[in-house]
């Protein structure tokens, strides 16, 4: 879910968080959980546990890269941000408490929570706008988009 969630924010930052819009949606979100998912009970085989470090995490990440998010995209620099945020959040250690959402460390990072109404209070206290470092994006990303936009419309 926070991959989906910065890969749209990024969207919203053309031309400096993606160089052009590739329409992520829900479905992408979906098909991305239903492939993770069925990864997961194919290794745990009925057990109601998995231990983190035996899951496919490079074929999770392939699909992701390549036809989940990756397969939207026709430009090889979007598809590298795509890769480097799946490389870094699609990991064996995502699981660990203390684990940062982004690059900088600067966002929260994951806490022990054992039950679904502990990730939900965890969630609902992020702030209701984030920083766009935690998009990987330079602090005046705003600035950069008004003005791109604002000189692309005079143009017009």
């Amino acid at each position: 879910a926070w991959l989906h969630s910065v890969l749209l924010e990024r969207s919203r930052y053309l031309p400096i968080g993606f160089t052009k819009s590739y329409g992520f949606d829900d479905s992408d979100l979906a098909a991305g959980r239903l492939m993770m998912d069925r990864w997961i009970d194919y290794t745990a085989k009925g057990r109601s546990n998995v231990d983190p470090r035996s899951l496919p995490w490079t074929a999770m990440q392939s699909l992701l890269i390549d036809h989940v998010y990756g397969g939207k995209v026709d430009v090889p620099e979007d598809q590298n941000i795509i890769q480097q945020f799946v490389s870094r959040l699609i990991v064996p250690n995502a699981f660990d408490s203390g684990f940062s959402l982004t690059i900088n460390r600067e966002s929260p990072e994951i806490v022990d929570i054992n039950r679904y109404e502990q990730f939900f209070l965890w969630a609902e206290a992020l702030p209701t706008s984030q920083p766009v470092s935690w998009l990987d994006l330079p602090p005046n990303s705003d600035q950069i988009v008004a003005a791109t936009q604002g000189r692309h419309s005079k143009l017009c």
